[in-house]
C-alpha cells in the first residue's frame, strides 16, 4: 500500500511540474527530465535489490540529479531538483551513514533554504534538519531549541507546508515544556489552521 501511495505522489508531482512549468513558459524538456528522475527514484525504493545495488542506484541518480539542477540554474525547476536530491540523499544516508554523505545532504540542505517564497515548502524538511543540526553544534539546550521554531514557523505558516510546520513546532515544544511557546502555536493554529482536524 504505501509504495503504492508514493507512485501515486510521485506521479502527481511529475503532473504538476509539468502545468506550472507550461504556465510559466518553461523549456518544455526540462520537466520531463525532473519525471524521469522521479521514476528512477520510484524503481531504486523497490525491494529486491542488495543494499550495495540500491546504493549504486542512488548514487547514480545523485549525481544525474547534480547535473540537471546545474543545468536548471535560475530556473524554477532548480528548486524542485534540489528537493528530489535530498529525499535521494536522505535514502543514501541510511545505506550508507558516511561522513561525506552527511556533508552533501547539509550541502543539499543549505541550497535548498535559499528557495524563494513560492517554493518554500520544498525547503520545509531541509530546513528544520539544518537548523537543528546548527543548534546541536552550538551545544544549545532544549528550551533555546525551541525558541528557533517562533521563525521556522513564520517562514512556513503561510505555505503549503503551514500546517506540517505548526504540528511539528507544537511536539517539539511540548517536548521541551515551552509553555510559552505551547501558547502561542495554539494561537497561530486557530488562525492559520482552524480547518484542519
Amino acid at each position: 500500500m504505501k509504495s503504492r501511495v508514493f507512485i501515486t505522489l510521485s506521479t502527481f508531482s511529475c503532473i504538476a511540474l509539468l502545468v506550472v512549468s507550461s504556465a510559466a513558459g518553461e523549456d518544455a524538456l526540462i520537466e520531463p527530465s525532473i519525471c524521469k528522475l522521479e521514476t528512477e527514484f520510484e524503481s531504486s525504493m523497490k525491494g529486491g535489490s542488495s543494499n550495495a545495488g540500491q546504493r549504486l542506484a542512488l548514487q547514480r541518480l545523485a549525481r544525474d540529479a547534480k547535473m540537471a539542477i546545474a543545468q536548471n540554474d535560475g530556473k524554477p525547476a532548480r528548486w524542485a531538483l534540489l528537493e528530489l536530491l535530498f529525499r535521494v540523499q536522505k535514502h543514501l544516508i541510511k545505506i550508507d551513514d558516511s561522513e561525506k554523505i552527511r556533508k552533501a545532504v547539509l550541502e543539499t540542505c543549505r541550497e535548498l533554504v535559499k528557495a524563494p517564497n513560492e517554493q518554500a515548502h520544498l525547503a520545509f524538511e531541509a530546513d528544520l534538519l539544518l537548523s537543528q543540526v546548527e543548534l546541536a553544534k552550538k551545544g544549545v539546550g532544549g528550551l533555546e531549541r525551541t525558541a528557533a521554531l517562533r521563525p521556522f514557523v513564520n517562514r512556513y505558516v503561510e505555505t503549503k507546508k503551514g500546517a506540517e510546520a505548526l504540528k511539528v513546532a507544537m511536539v517539539m515544544a511540548l517536548e521541551s515544556g515551552d509553555a510559552g511557546l505551547v501558547d502561542d502555536l495554539r494561537e497561530m493554529m486557530a488562525i492559520h489552521s482552524s480547518a484542519d482536524p
